[in-house]
């Protein structure tokens, strides 16, 4: 289309290991994905971009070290820490997660992510609009930002994954 549109698709598998603070050894995690991009800039001022990314990221390993609970927990009912009471559960838990076949989704890696940002420029500034969309199986969230001269307003709602 002139120069005014560019789309680019790319395949990718990443392979790498994850140490572990405590307990179990490090394990794999491969990432498999598809990342599919696109610009449209009809004029000078005027300019759309959009990209998408799947992946698929599993962490490979026989035990996952956990940590649960939080500081709260050293602390006795009624003990004030932080303007908040201790929860009396005792100390903070370590363990190690077995998961069966020894694999398991990686944590804290989306599965969906979109972007999407349109710009538009005139003589005194510009002007633009930008979202971000993720969604993993613990946090689907939606962000939107809009800019104009360095002023900034910023929205974030939590979505049910039915939503996405």
């Amino acid at each position: 289309m002139k120069n005014k549109l560019y789309v680019s698709v790319a395949a990718f598998q990443q392979v790498k290991t994850q140490p572990q603070l405590r307990g179990a050894p490090s394990f794999i995690v491969k990432d498999n994905g598809l990342e599919v991009e696109g610009v449209y800039q009809p004029t000078q001022a005027l300019s759309v971009n959009a990209n998408m990314t799947y992946q698929d990221a599993t962490a490979f390993g026989s035990g996952f070290f956990q940590e649960t609970g939080n500081y709260l927990d050293a602390y006795g009912v009624g003990t004030i820490v932080d303007g908040k009471s201790g929860t009396g559960y005792g100390a903070v838990n370590y363990t190690t997660y077995h998961p069966y076949g020894n694999r398991m989704r990686a944590p804290g890696v989306p599965q969906l992510l979109a972007n999407f940002f349109v710009e538009y420029k005139v003589a005194a500034g510009s002007a633009s609009v930008s979202g971000r969309k993720s969604r993993d199986a613990s946090s689907p969230t939606t962000r939107a930002r809009c800019t104009s001269d360095g002023i900034s307003a910023r929205w974030l709602s939590l979505l049910s994954p039915e939503g996405l």
